[in-house]
C-alpha cells in the first residue's frame, strides 16, 4: 500500500484484508470546469485484469460499475461519479473530462482468491490520493465490491476531513498529528452478556480506546480522568463497552437520575456515544448513560437541531469497580439507518462528562467554541472502519391495534344494553433500502403516545409542544427548515427548538407536524397516510401525505396534507434545501393553501454560522403580501460573540401546515448583539 508520504509498504497476504491509505494533498481543479463543480466530480475508468484470464474479463466492468454506483450514494461528498471507457493516464483522463478525481485500479485472481486494488488520483496534482486493497474469496465477489466502495468513501471525503489510515491489528485506534482518529471495530467471537461487568475475555485481549482530550475547561489537554472504551459488534448488534475511572469517591459523583430521557441527565456524570452512520459529517444519533443506568438518546441534523423524542430500541447496563464505574451498550443494527453494503465506514465520537469538574472530554479534539453541543460536531468525529452490518434484508414492522367494549346505559333515551363498540387500525414501517424508510398508517390510534408535559401559560404567547407521536418521528430532522449547526450552549439550543427556524420567538416554522390530527385543541381522526424519509446520496429527502377525517366538535372537514422536503449537502458543513406543503382545505377561506420556500445553512471554521431562507404562502383571498425571509449571522468566539439578524414576515404570510406566533408579533425587525465573555 502507499502511506501518507506516498512511500510503498508491504500489504499483508491473502485472506480477508482491507487496507486504506489517504494522502493530504493540495486542493485544485481543472481549468475546464468551474472549481466548485470539478471538486465534486469523479470518474471511474476500467480496472485492469492483471491475471489475464479471459474468463475473468467481466469482473473489471463489474467492479467499475459497482464503485460508480456505490459512491454516488455513499456520502463521499461528490456531485456525480460516472463510469467511463476512457484510456490513458489518470491525469490525462481527468483533465480531458474536467473532473477532480479519477478512480482506477486492477484485480488479480489466484485460485479461488481475488485481490482488488483501487487508486484515487487527484487530477490537479497528479498524485495518488489514496489506495484501497481488498482480498477475499471470488465466491464473495459482490461483498468485496461493497467493501471497496466503503473504503473509498473516507478517501474521497476531501483533505479537510481525511482520516488517518486504519490501525493494523491488534491496534484499534490510529491518530494523526492533528488528533484525528480512525477506529477499528472488533467482531465478537464469543457471546457478550449485557450486564455491565466487562468480564468477557474480549476486554482483556482487545486494546482499549483511551486518551480522551479535554474540550473544557482546558482545551486540548489530556482528560483528568482515565476512560477506556471498546467498540464491538456481532451479527445483529453494535456494542460499546466502557470502563470509566474516577478518583473521587462515589459519594461525590453527580448521578441522581434514573428516568429515561430526563434532561437532568445532562448535568450528571455520563459516557456518550455518537454515530454518524452515513458518514456525511453532518447528521447522527447519540446514546449516553450515567453511573445509575439512567440513559437518553436523540438524533441530530446539520450538526445541531436535536430530536429528543427519537426513541430507538437499545439496551444498556452499568456496574461498579474499585476506582470507577462500567457500562455496556447494545444497539441493534435494525434500530439504525445506514447506506447499503455489508462493510461500512461511519463517523464515531465518545464523550466523557464530569460536571463536578466542569470537564468535557472527547475521543478527538473539539474546539471550545463548539460549546457543550460539541457531541453534534459530526465533522470532527473519528472514522469507524471494519464494521460489518447484516446483509440488506428488508426491515418490516407491523403494529396492529384493536379496541372494543360493551356498554349499558339504562338512563339513555332510548336505553341501551350491552351495546358493542370497537375500532382497529395498523401502522407499518418498511425499509425500502437501508437508508430509505417508509411509514404507513391506517385509522391511526395514538393512545400509547406519551402525554405532553403540563405547562401553565402566564404569558401572552402561545405554547409550542414538541411532536411525540411515533409515526412522525422517523427522520423528523429532515423536515427542519432553516435550522443550522448549534453554536454555544446545548441547553440554549434545546430551549430554541420550539421557537422557529432561527431560534427567535418571532420566526415562523414552515412545517409543524402537530397541525395534522389536531384542530382547535380537539383530536381529529387520521384516516390514513404514508411518509418516506432517508438519504439518497448527498440528498436528504422526506415526503409525507396524510388524510384526516371530519370532526364536528372542532369544525374540521376531511383534509389532505402533503409535505415534500429535499436538502443537499454542500461544502464541508453546509446545505441548501427546499420545502413544499399543501393543505387541501384552508382554515382561512374556501380552497387549498400552500407554502413553499428555500433555505441555506452554512457553517465555517469552528464558530461562524450563517442561515437564510425565503418562503411564500398561497392562501385563499390573500394573493399579496405573502412573503417571509430571514438572515442571521452568528459568531460564537471564545472571548467575544456577535449575532446579527433580520426578519420580515408580511401580513398575509400564513403557513397553515406550520407554526407562527401571532401574539404581539413584530412583522419586521433587525437586531444585533455583541457578547463579551469573561
Amino acid at each position: 500500500m502507499i502511506d501518507r508520504r506516498g512511500e510503498c509498504r508491504a500489504v499483508r497476504g491473502w485472506g480477508t484484508v482491507l487496507t486504506v491509505a489517504a494522502l493530504v494533498v493540495p486542493v485544485g481543479v481543472s481549468a475546464q470546469t468551474a472549481p466548485g463543480e470539478a471538486a465534486e466530480r469523479a470518474v471511474v475508468v476500467p480496472f485492469d485484469n492483471i491475471s489475464g484470464r479471459a474468463e475473468d474479463a467481466w469482473l473489471g466492468a463489474g467492479i467499475a460499475e459497482a464503485v460508480a454506483a456505490g459512491l454516488s450514494g455513499g456520502g463521499a461528498g461528490l456531485r456525480s461519479v460516472t463510469r467511463v471507457e476512457e484510456t490513458g493516464t489518470g491525469v490525462a483522463v481527468g483533465e480531458r473530462l474536467g473532473v477532480r478525481w479519477v478512480i482506477t485500479g486492477s484485480y488479480q485472481r489466484l485460485g479461488d482468491q481475488l485481490r482488488i486494488t483501487a487508486r484515487v488520483i487527484d487530477v490537479a496534482t497528479g498524485m495518488v490520493a489514496g489506495v484501497v486493497t481488498v482480498d477475499g474469496a471470488l465466491a464473495g465477489f459482490f461483498a468485496l465490491q461493497d467493501r471497496v466502495v466503503a473504503a473509498l468513501v473516507p478517501v474521497l471525503a476531501g483533505p479537510a476531513e481525511s482520516a488517518p489510515p486504519p490501525p493494523v491489528a491488534p491496534a484499534v485506534i490510529n491518530r494523526d498529528a492533528e488528533g484525528r482518529a480512525t477506529i477499528r471495530a472488533t467482531r465478537l467471537t464469543e457471546e457478550l452478556t449485557l450486564d455491565g461487568q466487562l468480564d468477557e475475555s474480549v476486554y482483556e485481549t482487545v486494546p482499549a480506546i483511551s486518551d480522551f482530550i479535554q474540550q473544557m475547561p482546558d482545551e486540548g489537554a489530556p482528560a483528568s480522568e482515565k476512560t477506556e472504551a471498546w467498540i464491538l459488534f456481532d451479527e445483529e448488534n453494535l456494542y460499546l463497552g466502557g470502563r470509566v475511572w474516577d478518583s473521587a469517591p462515589p459519594s461525590e459523583w453527580i448521578a441522581n437520575e434514573m428516568r429515561r430521557d430526563s434532561t437532568q441527565l445532562f448535568r450528571n456524570d455520563t459516557l456518550w456515544l455518537a454515530l454518524d452512520t452515513f458518514y456525511d459529517r453532518r447528521n447522527g444519533v447519540v446514546f449516553f448513560v450515567n453511573p445509575l443506568g439512567g440513559f437518553m438518546d436523540f438524533a441530530f441534523s446539520n450538526e445541531g437541531n436535536p430530536n429528543m423524542d427519537w426513541n430507538p430500541v437499545w439496551a444498556v447496563r452499568t456496574g461498579r469497580f474499585e476506582g470507577g464505574w462500567t457500562v455496556e451498550m447494545e444497539i441493534p443494527f435494525r434500530s439504525l439507518r445506514f447506506r447499503p453494503g455489508s462493510d461500512q465506514v461511519w463517523g464515531v465520537q465518545l464523550q466523557r462528562t464530569m460536571p463536578q469538574k466542569n470537564e468535557f472530554a472527547y475521543l478527538t479534539p473539539i474546539p471550545m467554541a463548539a460549546g457543550i453541543a460539541a457531541i453534534a460536531r459530526a465533522s470532527e468525529h473519528a472514522t469507524l472502519v471494519e464494521l460489518e452490518v447484516p446483509e440488506g434484508g428488508k426491515n418490516l414492522e407491523i403494529k396492529p391495534y384493536g379496541i372494543g367494549g360493551l356498554s349499558t346505559n339504562l338512563s339513555a333515551s332510548p336505553p341501551t344494553r350491552n351495546a358493542g363498540d370497537g375500532n382497529a387500525g395498523v401502522d407499518i414501517k418498511y425499509g425500502i433500502t437501508q437508508n430509505l424508510t417508509a411509514d404507513f398508517t391506517y385509522n391511526t390510534d395514538f393512545a400509547q403516545v406519551e402525554v405532553d408535559e403540563q405547562q401553565v401559560n402566564l404569558t401572552r404567547f402561545s405554547l409550542f409542544f414538541p411532536e411525540k407521536r411515533e409515526f412522525f418521528l422517523e427522520g423528523a430532522g429532515i423536515f427542519d427548515f432553516a435550522r443550522g449547526a448549534m453554536l454555544g450552549s446545548f441547553y440554549t439550543a434545546l430551549r430554541r427548538i420550539g421557537s422557529g427556524p432561527m431560534g427567535g420567538v418571532n420566526a415562523p416554522t414552515l412545517f409543524y407536524s402537530r397541525q395534522i390530527g389536531l384542530q382547535r385543541g380537539t383530536v381529529v381522526p387520521i384516516v390514513g397516510g404514508g411518509r418516506v424519509t432517508g438519504k439518497i446520496g448527498d440528498f436528504d429527502v422526506g415526503f409525507l401525505n396524510i388524510h384526516t377525517g371530519d370532526e364536528a366538535a372542532a369544525g374540521a372537514a376531511m383534509t389532505n396534507f402533503t409535505v415534500a422536503r429535499v436538502r443537499r449537502n454542500i461544502l464541508r458543513r453546509s446545505s441548501l434545501g427546499a420545502m413544499f406543503t399543501n393543505r387541501s382545505v384552508s382554515l382561512v377561506g374556501d380552497g387549498a393553501s400552500q407554502a413553499y420556500g428555500a433555505d441555506g445553512t452554512f457553517a465555517f471554521y469552528d464558530n461562524v454560522g450563517l442561515i437564510a431562507y425565503l418562503a411564500k404562502t398561497d392562501t385563499p383571498g390573500r394573493a399579496d403580501k405573502n412573503l417571509s425571509y430571514q438572515g442571521q449571522f452568528d459568531y460564537a468566539g471564545d472571548r467575544y460573540g456577535f449575532q446579527a439578524e433580520h426578519l420580515t414576515v408580511e401580513d398575509h404570510f400564513i403557513p397553515e401546515v406550520g407554526f407562527l406566533r401571532r401574539d404581539n408579533f413584530r412583522r419586521t425587525y433587525t437586531k444585533g448583539r455583541f457578547s463579551p465573555r469573561p
